[in-house]
């Protein structure tokens, strides 16, 4: 028992003398010791703020490249407006060039080219909107006109839109005329363009000593006359499909549109100088 005392005497006399020489005498060994201690810390906090950085470092960037990406979109957009405006006032250009040689005319007036903003169908009737009313000195009655063709006429015209009656609508009436040869004579067959029942009607009177059904064929030009106070002259109106009906020497042909009015996006606007352009 005595022994087993001294024994344990012995080893925390040297316990004791060890820590003395570590805490208070060895002062580079206290602090291996913490360094030991602590390494694996100081290396898990570093990696934290490492990542912390990096994290706060790519959110900015991303951030940064949003904003860049988000002006350069609205820069595409402007961009986008400006081509197509371009376009459009290049479009209306080309237009405007084709049509110069329908502009001087000595029946009508030359009022301006505008574009058609859309098109509705009311009551089996074909109508479209123009961009320009009486601001553009467009009134009602004027008619329009695409590249020679003869479209309709401005049923009502508003400060700053105008809208169109198709010329092949219901209750429109044209004077047209038909040219023929005969024996190297020509011959102007005048008449009325209406529509009824079956479609767009031209009927005219034919003088007796012409074939008349044996001259006329499908695709001939049915053209304006110009006696009207509304329609100027030698516009296109349609091109024949076939005779509707004869009763001796007065004669209906049914006449199609020369024109795809659904595919044109600008037209020409033209007045009689008979009209008055007064309001």
């Amino acid at each position: 028992m005595k022994k087993r005392s001294a024994w344990i005497l012995k080893y925390s006399a040297v316990l004791i003398v060890l820590l003395f020489y570590f805490f208070f005498y060895n002062t580079s060994s206290i602090s291996y010791l913490f360094f030991v201690v602590s390494k694996p810390f100081i290396r898990a906090a570093s990696r934290t703020c490492m990542n912390t950085e990096r994290i706060f470092l790519k959110r900015k960037e991303r951030s940064l490249l949003e904003t860049e990406n988000l002006g350069l979109r609205e820069l595409n957009a402007r961009l986008q407006v400006k081509n197509e405006e371009l376009m459009e006032r290049l479009r209306l250009f080309k237009e405007l060039s084709k049509e110069i040689k329908y502009i001087e005319r000595r029946d009508s007036y030359y009022i301006g080219t505008f574009n058609i903003i859309t098109k509705y169908s009311s009551f089996g009737n074909t109508y479209f909107v123009l961009n320009g009313g009486k601001k553009d000195l467009i009134k009602n009655g004027d008619y329009i006109t695409f590249h020679g063709f003869l479209l309709g006429r401005v049923q009502r015209a508003g400060y700053s839109s105008s809208i169109v009656e198709w010329i092949f609508n219901e209750g429109v009436i044209v004077d047209a005329a038909l040219f023929l040869k005969e024996n190297n004579e020509e011959y102007t067959l005048i008449g009325l363009c209406e529509r009824r029942k079956e479609g767009m009607i031209f009927e005219f009177l034919s003088p007796m000593n012409i074939k008349v059904e044996d001259k006329v064929s499908r695709g001939m030009t049915v053209l304006t006359f110009g006696i009207s106070d509304t329609f100027g002259s030698g516009f296109v109106l349609g091109r024949i499909k076939k005779l509707s009906q004869r009763r001796i020497n007065r004669y209906s042909y049914l006449i199609e549109p020369a024109e795809d009015i659904y595919a044109l996006k600008s037209v020409s606007v033209f007045r009689k100088y008979s009209d008055d352009i007064d309001e």
